[in-house]
């Protein structure tokens, strides 16, 4: 995968009455292969809007992305697991690939689901039904349907917002860890938006800081990993609540 160049992205929609909603106005961004990136800012800055223009969900009004790998070769993890209730957990899992492929290429790619149910400690899950589960279970399901198809890029929008502080830890833990041993022949390179300052100076290589629309200003995090849930990152985040803050001026 070449480097993701974003250059002049707008999108507004309209409102009920009159006028319209700037959701991206010239937003401009750079994203590397293999690296961790997270979008930081505050609710209705664009953050989502900027994703699902990425996932091919939105159309942007103006603007360009270049060097985007192939639609199947990007997965996206939205804030709720959207499982279909019917299909067991290893049914939603491989779902996708019902009528499509061969009996030797299921038979594949359930192994492979195997695998990321297995890494995940849902391998005692996979029979039951999605209402079986907790919530950051459900997360953690949710994140594996995402990688079994094996993108290139990975989009989550705030996947952990809505599971307890020790669970997100845990998943914090267990997307790093992908991410990371994924190899150098095939990087995995994520754009991860969240709202929490503090779980972005975990877990980025590249932090954007996104205000009003636009990416305001990108921090480099060089902190190597594996990175410990508490560690002293104080200086990293006074510069990303500042960079937050003169982006909302």
């Amino acid at each position: 995968m070449r480097e993701i160049i974003i250059q002049g992205l707008s999108k507004a929609f309209p409102l009920s009455g009159r006028g319209k909603h700037i959701a991206l106005k010239d937003l401009c961004c750079t994203i590397s292969p293999g690296s961790f990136n997270v979008i930081v800012g505050k609710s209705g800055c664009g953050k989502t809007t900027l994703l699902r223009i990425i996932a091919g969900l939105e159309q942007a009004d103006g603007g360009e992305i270049k060097n985007l790998p192939p639609k199947k070769k990007c997965g996206l993890m939205f804030q709720s697991p959207r499982f279909l209730p019917w299909l067991t957990l290893w049914e939603n899992i491989t779902f996708w690939e019902h009528g499509h492929f061969t009996a030797e290429e299921i038979s594949e790619a359930k192994k492979k689901s195997a695998r990321l149910l297995k890494a995940f400690g849902l391998t005692d899950w996979q029979d039951s039904f999605p209402g079986q589960l907790s919530g950051g279970m459900a997360q953690r399901a949710s994140l594996a349907r995402t990688l079994a198809t094996s993108p290139q890029l990975l989009l989550l929008d705030e996947p952990f917002a809505a599971v307890d502080y020790f669970t997100r830890l845990r998943l914090q833990d267990e997307i790093a860890r992908l991410w990371q041993e994924q190899p150098d022949s095939a990087p995995l390179t994520i754009v991860f938006v969240t709202h929490d300052i503090s779980e972005a100076s975990r877990l980025a290589t590249h932090i954007h800081i996104m205000s009003q629309g636009r990416i305001t200003a990108t921090i480099i995090n060089h902190e190597p990993y594996p990175r410990p849930p508490v560690a002293d990152r104080s200086g990293l985040e006074a510069s990303i609540f500042s960079a937050l803050n003169a982006g909302n001026n």
